[in-house]
């Protein structure tokens, strides 16, 4: 088995285990049992994709100054056009792309860096700005 293989196969196990745990709850609420304990893993097990390609995306950041597991887990990211207004910059100039990771206490923009080959994309840190209260 080549190590791609192998690495996908805790997702499909994900996938699978959703498709058991729906199923056993549809078999429970069929014949009246509380399903309460099946559905807090359903939840639970429907949710681990979506965080782990959060915490895969941070762990593609490169040169933040301080280690990343420090910001915690991130509330949400995306893509952002940053525009700078200065004297020498026209305004009809386009705007940056930077990929912006919101955390609990901070934002951090990061500009995106093209890999070689596909799937070796990484973030290079451009700045943190703390969130207020």
């Amino acid at each position: 088995m080549d190590v791609l293989t192998f690495l996908q196969r805790p997702t499909e196990r994900i996938q699978t285990y959703q498709a058991l745990l729906k199923e056993m709850i549809k078999n429970k609420a069929k014949s009246g049992q509380n399903c309460c304990v099946l559905e807090d893993a359903f939840s639970m097990v429907s949710c681990l994709p979506c965080r782990s390609d959060k915490l895969r995306q941070v762990s593609l950041i490169e040169n933040y100054p301080a280690p990343l597991s420090a910001l915690g887990e991130p509330v949400r990211q995306g893509v952002l056009t940053v525009w700078e207004e200065s004297p020498e910059i026209k305004t009809a100039s386009r705007g940056q792309q930077r990929q912006v990771f919101l955390f609990k206490d901070c934002v951090i923009l990061c500009k995106l860096k093209r890999g070689p080959s596909v799937n070796t994309d990484t973030y290079v840190f451009k700045n943190k700005m703390k969130v207020r209260n």
